[in-house]
């Protein structure tokens, strides 16, 4: 296996430990464990594991493409990695009671509708490279999940002062969580936009399929 292709397996690797990093407080829960060092430790955790397999997206394709070794597998299962990683962090995020429910279930849907779309292109031959509003569209998911990574990391170990430092009416964990949230917000129009785009502009090979 090349090296652009390992770094693609190591985003779906990284998966079930970004996860737990962030479920950590479950375990914690479950065994009795009341140590918050344990709980902040997986926040950071999963942080930097995040950054680091948003990484390896830039570079795989990079190197795949610079040394002339693009391969099935990897042309299957980089986007297939981004997917799973970036549907798989949003769910956390759910279960944490930090992003509502119809959010995710928007971003993941349209993650599901384009694949599809890839799907019935490649059986026809065709390719549909990454446009600007897919590369946007990813850049504000990236942006918008790790600004809510730090925010995690954050109050779990800097929760108390970060609440009691008030400006104006509200504390500062309001006004961050805000801002998070209007990143959010951000973040399923830009995904929503993207994917009404890869749609209008493939309408013909939808209906193509259909028939």
């Amino acid at each position: 296996m090349n090296l652009p292709n390992k770094l693609t397996l190591s985003r779906i690797i990284a998966i079930p430990f970004v996860m737990a990093g962030l479920l950590i407080d479950n375990f914690c829960q479950y065994e009795g464990l009341t140590d918050p060092a344990i709980i902040s430790a997986g926040r950071y955790f999963a942080l930097v594991l995040f950054i680091a397999a948003t990484i390896t997206d830039l570079y795989d394709g990079k190197i795949a493409r610079k040394r002339k070794i693009v391969t099935p597998f990897g042309c299957f299962f980089d986007p297939i990695a981004d997917k799973l990683l970036v549907s798989a962090v949003l769910i956390c995020f759910v279960e944490m009671h930090i992003m509502p429910a119809w959010m995710v279930i928007i971003i993941i849907c349209r993650e599901f509708i384009i694949s599809g779309l890839r799907i019935l292109s490649a059986r026809k031959g065709i390719d549909i490279p990454a446009g600007p509003l897919g590369k946007y569209k990813t850049v504000s998911q990236m942006v918008m999940i790790i600004g809510v990574l730090l925010y995690i990391a954050a109050m779990s170990s800097y929760g108390i002062l970060i609440r009691s430092i008030i400006l104006g009416k509200y504390s500062l964990d309001n006004w961050i969580f805000s801002v998070l949230y209007v990143l959010m917000i951000w973040t399923v129009i830009a995904t929503i936009v993207s994917g009404v785009s890869y749609i209008k502009n493939h309408w013909e090979l939808i209906i193509e399929g259909a028939q």
